[in-house]
């Protein structure tokens, strides 16, 4: 499908909860567990369980620490029975902590887990950040602080995936950072004196490509009988521009049996991405270049006998499907045991490595050499959402004032003029230029939050050599606080139609 430009403003995805209270009887259906209105008088023929991290002296402290390198048990459970809600409000003050720590599962005494996912990921949201969102199988109460805070704490995670078992169950969440982490914990489950017939295993797996090899990205390769229910997919968009048009695969019992029509379409939106929640798809992540979507395949979960592979195209959706965007992914499925190896976990240096990556053929603006400034004051400014980890910080300047910065470019070439910047409430309206030449209209960069745009400054002829990058204070937004301010993460030179 055809994208529209890329809605950069995040609006909390709390506003798709303004519906929750109608779609609730659907949520609780969804969860399988003969939670409907209707069924709440039936009579149940099991036994309720509770494993909590409350103070066993009867006192107020109810949460369990996990030091640097330790593996806490948060439930060793002996079956038949289904663990029917896991809720862990992990609380650090470490940058990514929500990376660094693993939950692992392991159903009637396996060798390997069936579960192996960094904590964050697990339950919807990417890149350790948090936002409040609801869905059938997952939801998270509130954003403690900035979206993009890679430390934010104080939010507790719910996931209500049917998880049954045979024999015997064991959950276990690893701290893999430097700093120690507490967590609130409370796991609901059932036994039965005998299992009822035909479940199968819960399995989460999680994989990144930072960028994938060439080729579509691989999201699952399973092999049994099962079913796929599920997928939460993050991108973080070195490209720029839309990196979504790239269409899903499953190739079932190894034949080709589905093929999408676009990223976008997989997780039932159109015409680009919008920040949201519904009980089976969403966006809970949508600040350039950071993306988080999901789907939960429960009215339509993707059934194998022998084997599934999943896949979703990459680099445009157009062969030889590459780009140097990096993909997070975790799938959820249901199969007998048992199950095949899972990839190795990325070390934690990997998993967090988009922290300092830096996009495909950027400059970045904390590292441009200043020409020439007539007036307020520069400075680096560090934050996980910015290239690097750091954006360029001019401030409280006045109209007519002039910032020039030197900007190399390697060969003489053709190239589009793409800038990442931060945008908000006191921020200016400046004029770009290049070399002495406007690069369009002056761009107004006042935002009621604070985010990351991409914008393209306009195409160029350039040889190589340094050249002279200007911004020029012309005015501001009404509504803006006077303080001009301007947040350069990076320019990107991207080579136009025929220039490599």
């Amino acid at each position: 499908m055809q994208s529209l430009p890329i809605r950069t403003r995040m609006r909390s995805a709390a506003a798709g909860v303004a519906v929750g209270v109608v779609l609730l009887a659907l949520a609780a259906a969804a969860r399988g567990q003969g939670a409907d209105v209707e069924g709440l008088a039936a009579l149940r023929d099991y036994e309720s369980h509770r494993i909590t991290s409350a103070d066993p002296t009867g006192g107020n402290a109810d949460w369990w620490d996990i030091g640097p390198g330790e593996t806490r048990v948060l439930a060793d459970i002996q079956g038949p029975g289904c663990i029917v809600h896991f809720r862990d409000n992990s609380t650090s003050r470490e940058p990514h902590h929500l990376q660094m720590h693993v939950l692992r599962i392991w159903w009637d005494g396996e060798p390997e887990p069936s579960v192996e996912v960094p904590i964050g990921d697990f339950f919807g949201v990417g890149f350790g950040f948090t936002e409040r969102f609801a869905s059938a199988l997952v939801c998270i109460d509130q954003r403690p602080g900035g979206l993009t805070d890679p430390a934010a704490m104080g939010a507790a995670r719910n996931a209500y995936f049917p998880m049954p078992f045979a024999r015997a169950a064991r959950v276990t969440l690893t701290n893999e950072g430097k700093q120690s982490s507490r967590h609130w914990v409370e796991i609901n489950y059932r036994t039965w004196k005998k299992a009822p017939e035909n479940l199968l295993s819960f399995h989460a797996q999680y994989r990144q490509g930072t960028p994938p090899p060439q080729g579509p990205y691989l999201i699952l390769d399973a092999k049994g009988r099962g079913h796929l229910v599920g997928c939460v997919l993050s991108v973080k968009n070195n490209d720029g521009g839309w990196w979504g048009e790239g269409d899903e695969i499953l190739d079932i019992d190894g034949k080709h049996a589905i093929q999408g029509t676009g990223s976008e379409d997989y997780f039932c939106e159109s015409y680009g991405l919008r920040p949201g929640c519904f009980p089976y798809f969403g966006v809970t992540l949508l600040e350039e270049p950071f993306i988080t979507a999901y789907r939960w395949h429960v009215p339509d979960p993707v059934t194998f006998r022998e084997s599934l592979r999943f896949l979703i195209e990459q680099g445009g959706g157009a062969p030889p499907f590459r780009s140097g965007n990096f993909y997070y992914s975790v799938a959820t499925w249901y199969q007998t045991e048992p199950h095949a190896p899972f990839p190795k976990l990325p070390p934690v240096a990997e998993r967090i490595g988009w922290a300092a990556a830096q996009p495909r053929d950027a400059v970045e603006g904390e590292a441009m050499k200043i020409g020439a400034k007539t007036g307020g004051v520069t400075e680096v400014q560090s934050e996980a959402r910015w290239s690097g980890g750091r954006q360029l910080w001019w401030r409280d300047g006045k109209v007519g004032d002039r910032l020039e910065l030197v900007l190399p470019v390697p060969r003489k070439g053709t190239y589009r003029i793409v800038m990442q910047n931060t945008r908000a409430n006191d921020y200016g309206v400046f004029q770009f230029s290049l070399d002495g030449r406007k690069l369009g209209d002056p761009i107004d960069l006042y935002s009621k939050e604070n985010v990351v745009a991409l914008v393209t400054l306009g195409t160029c002829r350039l040889d190589a050599g340094d050249h002279v990058f200007a911004a020029e204070i012309v005015g501001s937004h009404p509504d803006a606080a006077k303080r001009y301010m301007l947040g350069l993460d990076y320019l990107r030179l991207e080579p136009a139609d025929g220039d490599k």
